[in-house]
């Protein structure tokens, strides 16, 4: 199964051909098959909500303000509030939201989940419990959005960074990027051979706009990821919203800052919490997780692009400290501090609001 997933004898992919077949193979794939949960010791990785409720606390105000700020502009089919979280983990996340709207909030709001992993939506079903059945579920972010109407407020937390990515490596005696792909030479054997860019690819990122590079050394052997598939996805839905809020939180910088000290990029993968890098992260296929840190430059200019103003960006430290100081005593208040701190979550997570009216 796993040798399936990898290039054959004379078959080239690109590393995100690989991790869109790592990831989402129907048969094979992490998230549609092999995923064993999010949080707690035994699963690959754990999210903010996962770790502690006031998490999700900040999110339920932040959709209070947000419903506050923009009125009945954002509502929607049957006359609701409709909220849209784009892969909703084990459920986590809904759940506190929903705790927090309490009654007379889940009364006026219509919860909806997009998620594409039959093994997280049972797991979501089951974190939910009774209040799974005033949830829906969708496959797409089309789905949702038809079904409320065209109006909307949609949020994520960890869900661009599951976007398989194309990855660039920039070569200095060409004077150009070239993508990276993977070779099958045959008996599970492959290597990283390099592509020239299409013109029309050159210029969809800033990574590409060398005056970008001024503050930081571009180096022979430059590694960078563009999440190209998450500009498709984008493009694939915006023009159907009517009025929509989009809240992104997930960890990454902005460019180039978040290749400062990394010539290698950001591509790695985790198993049972261990980092994996390098060749290790084609180790596996179809067992771990494989991310790269999100470049929320990219994802304002295209935002803007596409029609999105854009109402804020800051760290995750200070979206909490806007919206929530719900967080609970005794050990998960040391949780809730991590989340915060300036030098660990607090900073390496990026929130990003914007709207289209």
């Amino acid at each position: 199964m796993r040798d399936s997933l990898l290039p054959g004898e004379g078959e080239r992919l690109t590393v995100c051909e690989f991790m869109e077949r790592a990831l989402y193979d129907p048969v094979s794939g992490y998230y549609t098959r092999n995923i064993r949960y999010v949080g707690g010791s035994s699963a690959d990785f754990a999210t903010s909500a996962s770790l502690d409720p006031g998490f999700s606390a900040a999110l339920a105000s932040w959709i209070e303000h947000e419903i506050s700020a923009t009125g009945d502009s954002r509502r929607g089919a049957g006359g609701k509030w409709h909220l849209i979280e784009l892969g909703g983990g084990a459920g986590h996340l809904a759940s506190g939201i929903q705790r927090t709207l309490g009654w007379s909030g889940r009364r006026r709001t219509q919860y909806h989940i997009v998620e594409v992993s039959p093994v997280l939506r049972e797991a979501q079903c089951s974190t939910l419990g009774r209040k799974a059945a005033k949830v829906k579920w969708h496959p797409d972010v089309m789905e949702a959005l038809n079904s409320a109407g065209g109006r909307a407020i949609i949020f994520s937390n960890e869900f661009v960074d599951a976007f398989p990515a194309t990855v660039v490596q920039w070569d200095v005696e060409s004077g150009a990027w070239h993508e990276v792909c993977l070779e099958g030479r045959g008996g599970g054997r492959f290597a990283e051979v390099l592509v020239p860019l299409s013109r029309e690819q050159s210029k969809t990122s800033v990574v590409f706009d060398r005056a970008c590079w001024d503050s930081l050394p571009l180096a022979d052997g430059q590694r960078c990821e563009v999440p190209l598939s998450w500009l498709a996805w984008l493009k694939g839905w915006v023009d159907k919203a009517e009025a929509v809020s989009l809240l992104t939180i997930d960890y990454g910088d902005t460019f180039p800052e978040l290749y400062r000290g990394r010539r290698n990029g950001t591509l790695r993968a985790y198993l049972k919490h261990q980092r994996r890098e390098g060749v290790e992260v084609y180790a596996d296929p179809g067992f771990q997780d494989l991310t790269v840190d999100v470049n929320f430059t990219d994802l304002q200019l295209w935002g803007e692009k596409a029609g999105f103003e854009t109402v804020c960006f800051e760290t995750q430290r200070e979206f909490l400290e806007r919206f929530s100081n719900l967080f609970s005593a005794g050990e998960p208040a040391a949780v809730a501090a991590f989340l915060r701190d300036p030098a660990g979550a607090g900073e390496a997570f990026r929130v990003l609001c914007q709207r289209k009216h």
